[in-house]
């Protein structure tokens, strides 16, 4: 059976030049951050994770799924050099970046081991989900 996937995150020019993306398992086999980088890093490296608006008449700048992965594997190293998990601690950043850097900094950080916030979300197969909480100067 072909696996079926999600396809409004495709674009159609990303589609016709790259080959079928392979989708990620929906039933919940691993964690959605760090999971689906490194799923996406490993089976889809070379598809764009983010495609960036030229800047004065530049080029388009693609970060690739691959690119991406390796950002938070270097950002979780900055932290814990050692490569020992963080075991829960807790860490506040407050930074003035790009959503691309943000983005990367927050997985990075989820990789190293350290939580921001804690939630439980209620459905019906209730469960605990450690995620992060993104501090702004807004709230």
């Amino acid at each position: 059976m072909t696996p079926r996937f999600f396809t409004p995150w495709i674009s159609t020019a990303m589609s016709v030049k790259a080959d079928k993306p392979v989708a990620p398992p929906l039933d919940g086999s691993f964690p959605v951050l760090p999971g689906l980088v490194d799923f996406h890093a490993k089976h889809n490296p070379d598809l764009p994770w983010a495609i960036l608006a030229p800047e004065h008449g530049g080029e388009v700048t693609k970060i690739s799924f691959k690119q991406f992965a390796d950002a938070t594997h270097r950002i979780a190293y900055a932290f814990r050099p050692d490569g020992t998990h963080a075991g829960g601690e807790i860490i506040a950043v407050l930074v003035h970046t790009d959503a691309v850097l943000y983005l990367a900094l927050l997985v990075g950080l989820i990789r190293a081991g350290f939580l921001v916030s804690a939630s439980c979300l209620a459905g019906p197969r209730s469960f605990n989900l450690w995620q992060p909480f993104p501090m702004s100067p807004k709230n």
